[in-house]
């Protein structure tokens, strides 16, 4: 249970990072051609173990027609929805709302720079490798998945095997990951880490993903998860190192948000 926590805890930290990278990036998408409500598991192995096994996980992907974004990371016991990580790039915004805590961190954007940045990207119906990405990919034979056509792309880089499948008809959703870490030394496997889309539903995704209820308190991304380790049994004391560091370069992002607030 103990590796349980730490990984949703990760989730939450690596989840509210993710919104931080380069707008190109963190704004990836233009308005959606297909607007979905994906259902994702994920698991984790770690090959030096006995079981084999680390984490598994479950998460709702969803995107509206606006190019807006949720996701919703579960507890992996219960599957009880634990954060939702909410991008409105129109709106200049993004959240982090914790139902099972009742409380909401709201990042704040340049809401004109993000615009500007929207209106000039361009999508690749092709789904082919970002032009900024430093590995090689190998593009495979097309594929499909829960009855869409997936590319399918493989690169090795640094001692990482990368295979990923994008939906072009779903402005290349990736609907399936693996990523494999080798052994230096010898090339074997170390670990991998899989996640896979395992239900498709097309249209415009339910609007209480993307709500804020009125009576939830504004607070930082840590206090946020302090609560939900309080909720699940233990506290922000257990928490790795590493997803310590991490919440505490959100909250400073948290805070230096504040002058585009309008």
């Amino acid at each position: 249970m103990r590796k349980l926590v730490f990984f949703c805890l990760l989730t939450v930290a690596v989840a509210v990072a993710s919104f931080t990278l380069a707008r190109h990036y963190a704004f990836q998408s233009l308005p959606s051609k297909a607007p979905f409500t994906a259902e994702v598991y994920s698991k984790a192995y770690d090959l030096n173990t006995e079981n084999g096994r680390i984490v598994e996980n479950f998460h709702t992907f969803a995107r509206r027609a606006d190019g807006s974004t949720v996701q919703v990371n579960k507890d992996p016991k219960d599957k009880k929805p634990l954060v939702r990580m909410v991008r409105l790039p129109r709106e200049g915004r993004e959240l982090m709302i914790s139902d099972v805590v009742r409380k909401v961190s709201t990042i704040f954007k340049n809401k004109q720079g993000i615009l500007q940045a929207m209106g000039h990207q361009a999508v690749d119906a092709t789904c082919g490798p970002n032009q900024y990405d430093p590995r090689v990919w190998n593009v495979g034979s097309p594929n499909r998945h829960l009855g869409l056509e997936v590319v399918t792309m493989v690169a090795d880089h640094s001692g990482v095997r990368n295979e990923v499948w994008k939906a072009p008809a779903l402005d290349c959703y990736e609907l399936k990951t693996i990523h494999d870490w080798k052994n230096p030394q010898n090339g074997g496997l170390v670990s991998r880490s899989e996640m896979t889309a395992v239900s498709i539903v097309l249209g415009d995704p339910a609007p209480e993903l993307f709500e804020v209820p009125g009576d939830y308190l504004e607070k930082s991304p840590s206090l946020i998860s302090e609560e939900i380790a309080r909720y699940l049994g233990h506290e922000i004391s257990t928490l790795s190192d590493k997803a310590r560091d991490a919440l505490a370069e959100i909250d400073h992002m948290y805070y230096s948000s504040l002058e585009f607030k309008r």
